[in-house]
């Protein structure tokens, strides 16, 4: 990444962390328990579930990976961004990453998410490796550049947090 890029992308990690934290600030806990259905997942479950999947694809990234001979095309690097952050494309959830109450509590959860974030903004702020000399497997999208997997990363947390907004405008949402 050329100093332009890497500004850019630690920004939008900053960006991405700030709006899923904020669709999950200042809720009880009955408001982060609260299912709209039965058969979804309370907000609770999807903080375990980004903080989860924060670690698992900044592992991918930083040490599941195999080195390429040449960089992959960034070519397909819009499209990634586009997909993941389409709430109309229905993505299922790698059995990894699914909420099995792996915290104590909500607050434990947006503590790890926020650390595995923090973690990611040093590694790209502090490194100088090039992520399209490496490729990674992705649970949902298969095999990847690593850029493309830090652009799944980065726009994770930013679907969940309109996941977590149609939670808070459901019907019988506590107040």
């Amino acid at each position: 990444m050329n100093p332009e890029e890497r500004a850019s992308v630690v920004e939008r990690l900053h960006l991405s962390r700030d709006i899923f934290l904020d669709a999950v600030a200042g809720l009880s806990a009955a408001q982060a328990m609260y299912h709209p259905r039965p058969d979804s997942w309370s907000i609770e479950q999807i903080a375990e579930h980004v903080a989860v999947s924060e670690h698992e694809m900044f592992r991918l990234i930083t040490s599941q990976y195999a080195n390429l001979d040449a960089p992959a095309s960034s070519e397909n690097e819009v499209g990634v961004r586009e997909r993941a952050l389409d709430r109309s494309i229905r993505i299922e959830c790698p059995e990894e990453c699914r909420p099995m109450g792996r915290f104590a509590s909500f607050v434990e959860a947006i503590l790890s998410f926020t650390a595995g974030r923090e973690e990611a903004i040093r590694f790209i702020s502090e490194g100088q490796d090039n992520l399209r000399m490496r490729s990674v497997v992705h649970p949902y999208a298969g095999q990847i550049s690593a850029q493309e997997c830090l652009i799944l990363l980065i726009a994770h947390p930013r679907r969940h947090a309109e996941q977590v907004r149609d939670i808070k405008s459901a019907p019988g949402f506590p107040s």
